[in-house]
């Protein structure tokens, strides 16, 4: 579920970068700071993008597609472990830690 949805954002974003045409430095810096998972960043520069190109839709759809990457952060619905699925294991077999450490958080 959570792929299919981290495959579909990064469709929408893909898109708005495709029909984009010249909207100039603050929107090529948002998709930058999208792609890094920087949607606080990302939603300032698409509102930049969004003031200067209002009448491109590329901005809005930029914008629009970092706003709710960032509600699902926030809201804990996705988290950056989300974009690994299938690189690391879910279940690893740590050793236990040491005697003396673990005592600390007993």
């Amino acid at each position: 579920m959570a792929r299919r949805f981290l495959i579909g954002a990064a469709l929408v974003l893909a898109a708005g970068t495709a029909n984009a045409g010249d909207v100039g430095e603050d929107l090529a810096r948002a998709y930058e700071f999208a792609y890094n998972l920087d949607y606080d960043a990302a939603a300032l520069a698409f509102e930049a993008a969004v003031a200067a190109e209002p009448d491109n839709p590329a901005t809005h759809r930029g914008l629009a597609a970092a706003t709710w990457m960032r509600v699902m952060f926030l809201r804990g619905t996705m988290t950056v472990d989300d974009y690994f699925v299938g690189l690391t294991p879910k279940n690893v077999d740590l050793p236990e830690p040491p005697a003396d450490l673990a005592a600390t958080f007993a």
